[in-house]
């Protein structure tokens, strides 16, 4: 089995339970994993191109809507270092999940829509003209 198919089967095997393999010992029984849990409307997987159309990097933005501006609002960013930190749908709750390790705490965040762009635009840097990154509601410490 190619390591791409092993890697979808295991992200389908994780949206049917969402339950991280992390914690588990070995001999079995369960360790509670604490994570630090955020929800956002939307995320986007996003690949930026310098203008040349060289890729640079991925990141992930996280999103939530604002009623009153009527439109997106960045709340927070990441870049994208591993194939794990993508984010799958739970099938079960209708979510996208994305899990990583983001410092000292394992981090999860769940959100309704998930996009996915190839830009020679970083949209996060653009967001800065319409809500400065010190305003920005941030993803939980803790």
């Amino acid at each position: 089995m190619s390591k791409f198919y092993f890697f979808i089967l295991t992200l389908f095997l994780l949206s049917l339970t969402d339950n991280s393999l992390a914690g588990t010992p070995v001999g079995g029984g369960r360790v509670q994993t604490v994570y630090a849990v955020d929800y956002v409307d939307l995320i986007e997987i996003n690949h930026y191109f310098d203008s040349n159309g060289s890729w640079v990097y991925d990141q992930l933005i996280f999103y939530e809507w604002d009623g009153q501006a009527q439109r997106f609002q960045v709340r927070s960013w990441r870049m994208l270092k591993s194939p794990c930190q993508l984010p799958y749908k739970n099938f079960r709750t209708g979510r996208y999940v994305t899990t990583w390790q983001d410092g000292e705490i394992l981090r999860r965040v769940y959100a309704l829509s998930l996009s996915e762009t190839h830009t020679t635009v970083d949209p996060e840097r653009e967001e800065r003209r319409y809500l400065a990154e010190a305003a920005r509601r941030k993803l939980k410490i803790r």
